[in-house]
């Protein structure tokens, strides 16, 4: 089944009220959340951080041309599930003994924003046509002409740099080294199952191929072997002498067949 990617305004909406639902969880007197972007910055450095790149993410895209509509379409939609991901993966290790992304509420609307569920998920080559999409989307906010050669964007032509200006906790550099990196183990995958499916198609089970050689191994040894003449030989022999007639063996007749019967 093809993952199913969220519509660019309604994924904006539900990103925007997830992020104010957040703040309303960690500060239940703050009234006025109309300002998020200065609003996020009283949150613990963690979640400061995916909110603001979020909603940069979402300024960025906003200024993009009409014609764009689908590559910031899936420009959110991997940012999102990128965040997503983070947070799941931040639940993993001694913490999951105590707790679980489940506890997380904005794990929980970022799921329900992306509509996620256990048939609508990115399987291995969805997830790198988001992650390849994004990667190149921060390239082009992070460095000059999108290539790091030509250096880095200055905080006035790029708000990710402007991120970096007021929280220590961003650095787009390692951002997009991270990105670049989960690229680069979404191919090895890739690659990696391709290659099970070749080996599936042209080579039979290898627990088939051990059960077959043993039996034909076992079954041909299971044959007794004689070390003597057979009985019909040994009387066609006998009746040759007596007869002095050729045996049977001589005339090159079936070996136990009598010829003298």
């Amino acid at each position: 089944m093809t993952f199913q990617v969220v519509n660019y305004e309604q994924l904006k909406a539900n990103i925007q009220e997830s992020i104010k639902q957040l703040l309303k969880h960690h500060f239940p007197d703050m009234s006025d959340t109309s300002e998020l972007k200065s609003r996020v910055a009283l949150l613990e450095p963690e979640r400061r951080t995916q909110t603001e790149v979020l909603l940069t993410v979402i300024e960025l895209c906003d200024a993009m041309k009409d014609e764009d509509s689908l590559k910031k379409q899936t420009i959110l939609n991997a940012a999102a599930f990128d965040t997503y991901s983070q947070i799941k993966k931040s639940y993993q290790g001694f913490i999951s003994l105590v707790a679980t992304e489940e506890n997380s509420t904005f794990f929980l609307s970022l799921e329900t924003s992306l509509a996620l569920t256990k048939t609508n998920v990115p399987n291995t080559q969805e997830q790198l046509g988001l992650y390849r999409a994004l990667e190149e989307f921060f390239k082009s906010h992070v460095y000059v002409g999108g290539r790091p050669e030509n250096g880095c964007r200055t905080p006035d032509t790029s708000p990710f740099w402007m991120i970096n200006n007021s929280n220590e906790n961003f650095d787009p550099i390692d951002h997009v080294k991270r990105l670049g990196k989960r690229v680069y183990k979404l191919q090895n995958k890739l690659h990696d199952e391709a290659g099970k499916l070749h080996e599936k198609a042209v080579r039979p089970s290898t627990s088939s191929y051990a059960k077959l050689s043993w039996f034909s191994w076992t079954a041909k040894s299971s044959e007794p072997i004689s070390l003597t003449p057979s009985l019909s030989t040994a009387t066609a022999s006998a009746a040759s002498a007596v007869n002095n007639t050729p045996s049977a063996s001589e005339d090159s007749v079936t070996p136990g067949l009598n010829t003298n019967a």
